[in-house]
């Protein structure tokens, strides 16, 4: 499995909302993609998207994709700067649930 991390340096309040409108639905369509989070640190506006897929190659393939998508959120305010892409292989992966 791989990741995908995406660093906000200022990434608006409305950001989040087009995040849960626009990108999870649109992410959710991908083949070989298997999670998505937004992290957001509302004091600052620093915010980092995460993204697992199955394949490195799946990963890749979406990159002209999701540059078009990060230029247009700078374009369009919901972003004050470009973010910073990492990549990574998921070494470990452990979900834990406690019972209430």
């Amino acid at each position: 499995m791989y990741a995908w991390v995406t660093r906000w340096p200022d990434l608006k309040p409305e950001g989040v909302e087009d995040f849960r409108v626009n990108t999870v639905p649109a992410a959710s369509q991908l083949d070989s993609i298997t999670e998505i989070l937004l992290l957001v640190d509302e004091g600052s506006g620093r915010a980092i998207t995460i993204t697992l897929w199955d394949t490195e190659e799946a990963m890749l393939a979406r990159e002209p994709t999701a540059q078009r998508l990060r230029n247009e959120d700078v374009d369009s305010g919901l972003a004050g700067e470009q973010p910073v892409v990492e990549r990574y292989k998921l070494a470990v992966r452990e979900i834990l649930y406690r019972a209430a």
